[in-house]
């Protein structure tokens, strides 16, 4: 395995200048920079103001040698006891991390910088798994970062409320009729919105939920692909079966396998 290193630099202090490769920023305080591995960089301090910032090194783009495509990583998995290794939820490279930018100033986001600094107390402070712990906490705090500064947020609050409810509960049966009542919206309105917020039709948006959850379901827990067909509310085993392998492009019997 090769891994490349990446930083998240949050300036608390001076200003200077900072360059990524061919690309050059004025950095203040408040500044966040995020620089993906194997990119040069280097920091450039005022004399009258002297940078300083705090730095956080970080593995998370596993690649394999030879530029092949990287394994999945695995994770633990704690629901069961005894400890099962087959039980591992496979996670794949995340791609969300190769569109943060470089450079941003975090005035419009006074949160992020709370949600950082505790990264390094709780390094110093811990013992054992030290590095899996830090390691989780960073990359949800650059996911949080990337959904605030690159992804699109939902707009319209009643589409929210929808996509909640199919996200929290995918086994339940609910008709359109129902979800434009609840709307207060006519059928091809919400039609419309719903593909504008999700980018897929509300039945796609149902369907992508309860995949989700029964590909978790046959991967953290020890039940049959029977129970956890019946467990998303199917009747038909061979129709869950068609339709998770439609889905994943492999039947749910070879996930169990993994």
């Amino acid at each position: 395995m090769i891994v490349k290193h990446g930083i998240a630099s949050f300036v608390t202090e001076g200003t200077g200048r900072v360059t990524v490769e061919d690309r050059s920023y004025r950095v203040r305080k408040g500044t966040l920079l995020f620089v993906a591995p194997g990119r040069p960089h280097a920091f450039y301090s005022s004399e009258e103001e002297p940078l300083r910032s705090l730095n956080v090194y970080f593995d998370l783009w596993p690649t394999a040698a030879g530029g092949e495509a990287p394994p999945p990583i695995h994770r633990f998995c704690f629901a069961a006891e005894p400890y099962q290794a087959e039980l591992q939820t496979a996670t794949p490279p995340c791609a969300e991390l190769e569109l943060l930018p470089e450079c941003s100033f975090l005035g419009s986001y006074p949160q992020l910088p709370e949600l950082l600094e505790p990264i390094v107390q709780i390094y110093d402070l811990s013992g054992r798994y030290r590095n899996e712990t830090v390691g989780s906490l960073l990359k949800g705090r650059l996911l949080y970062w990337y959904d605030l500064t690159v992804a699109k947020p939902a707009a319209d609050y009643r589409i929210v409320a929808i996509m909640e409810q199919m996200e929290l509960h995918p086994e339940k049966r609910i008709d359109i009729d129902a979800w434009c009542e609840k709307c207060r919206l006519g059928k091809s309105y919400f039609h419309m919105l719903f593909k504008k917020e999700t980018g897929l039709s509300p039945q796609q948006y149902l369907l992508k939920m309860r995949m989700k959850k029964a590909l978790v379901r046959l991967q953290e827990s020890n039940l049959t692909v029977t129970a956890a067909a019946e467990s998303l509310g199917y009747s038909s085993i061979h129709y869950f079966s068609r339709q998770f392998a439609a889905f994943y492009g492999t039947p749910p019997s070879e996930v169990m396998r993994r």
